[in-house]
């Protein structure tokens, strides 16, 4: 859905006929009086043309980070429809993602391990490297799936979902401080992944072997409700409709992040 300003265009057509370079005292003064009304009108309404754009200009630089809090009304609200809220939701994780650019070039401390979280934070700032949009539960809102890279082991996921009109960091219900919704620093022979099953439930897997070289599967496997992610046991896992996020990553970079509103 492509988000459009509504521009409001004024226009105004003034005609003034003068006539008689000879005309009597009289007339000039009818002619003077009718010139200064014009000259009125139009003063009026450029004020006016100018107000507009003002308030217009002032909309447009407040919408490119924020979506103010009178624009924003919940699903069946009267009048809002499931597309209003969803272009809403967009333009926040618009926002979010174009305050937290990708890291640029290449930086020898995210291949070393030992590259930490605080210290990676103090260098490049916040950042989300990559993201994805999806409709986790499958109500009509999608989510911001964001990655942010502090080494080649580790890589926070961000998951934001939009309620009350703001975009929410949701939460690992079984790790409740993990910097991101799930940490996914990976210290073994191993890697993570996330999916959505399914059964619209959320995975973060870790897969590898453990020392004895045999394979070995951890993951915290939830159902989003609202703004809270709840542990579920999930029957389904990898079987049908699973939608890999990795599939659907792309770079925070401008354009990717731009073409998300349209």
């Amino acid at each position: 859905m492509k988000v459009k300003n509504i521009l409001l265009v004024c226009s105004l057509a003034v005609a003034t006929a003068l006539s008689g370079c000879g005309a009597s005292t009289s007339g000039e003064t009818a002619e003077n009086a009718e010139t200064t009304t014009a000259q009125e009108v139009v003063q009026e309404t450029t004020q006016e043309k100018t107000t507009e754009e003002v308030v217009q200009d002032d909309t447009q630089e407040t919408t490119e980070v924020v979506v103010s809090q009178e624009d924003v009304q919940q699903v069946g609200e009267a009048g809002v429809s499931q597309d209003d809220v969803k272009a809403k939701a967009l333009l926040a994780y618009q926002g979010i993602l174009k305050a937290a650019p990708a890291i640029e070039g290449v930086h020898d401390e995210l291949s070393d391990a030992g590259f930490g979280y605080d210290e990676n934070m103090e260098k490049f700032g916040n950042h989300f490297d990559c993201f994805a949009i999806a409709d986790i539960n499958q109500d009509g809102v999608p989510e911001l799936i964001a990655q942010s890279i502090v080494n080649f082991r580790w890589a926070p996921v961000f998951i934001y979902t939009y309620a009350d009109g703001n975009a929410v960091l949701l939460k690992d219900p079984l790790d409740a401080g993990a910097h991101g919704t799930f940490e996914q620093n990976s210290s073994a022979n191993g890697a993570y992944f996330t999916y959505i099953c399914g059964d619209h439930h959320i995975h973060s897997v870790w897969r590898g072997t453990n020392p004895m070289n045999e394979e070995v599967e951890e993951s915290s496997v939830c159902v989003l409700d609202g703004t809270t992610l709840t542990t579920v046991d999930c029957t389904v896992g990898e079987g049908g409709n699973t939608t890999y996020i990795s599939d659907r990553l792309m770079s925070n970079v401008a354009a990717n992040v731009d073409a998300i509103t349209q």
